[in-house]
């Protein structure tokens, strides 16, 4: 297939990408997953009004605390990446406050998935430090 005959869109803002490799993260709004499409195929067409609220950064931690005499106080947002064990053969991939841990994302990921996990920049032998068993498909 050519390259300008399929493409790739955005599953969170539609945003649509003619490449022949799968892309890293959108231009758009930064998401880092993605639809195939062919010219064969509908696309969404998905106006900038309605995707705006998801392009918007947050820069203060949901976890606030209410006070009495100041009123809602928040703290500065810094996402980190942490990684455990979420099963016998899964890990999580999880983006959490550095301040206080609420969790605001996590991705779980067969160890059997190996591309996964290099995707998500994970070592693969991660899994075996979290004393898990990891099994080969095949």
């Amino acid at each position: 297939m050519k390259d300008e005959e399929r493409g790739w869109q955005c599953v969170l803002c539609a945003w649509h990408i003619e490449k022949e490799q799968e892309p890293t993260t959108c231009p758009n709004c930064g998401c880092q997953r993605f639809r195939e499409y062919n010219v064969n195929m509908p696309l969404d067409r998905v106006s900038p009004e309605a995707v705006s609220h998801l392009k918007k950064r947050v820069e203060k931690c949901w976890n606030y605390v209410d006070d009495p005499q100041h009123g809602r106080t928040y703290h500065p947002l810094e996402l980190v990446k942490k990684t455990r064990r979420a099963g016998s053969d899964l890990v999580a991939i999880q983006d959490v406050c550095k301040t206080c841990g609420t969790l605001y994302s996590q991705t779980i990921i067969p160890t059997t998935r190996t591309d996964l996990l290099e995707k998500h920049h994970i070592d693969r032998d991660l899994p075996a430090r979290l004393g898990m068993q990891v099994k080969v498909p095949g």
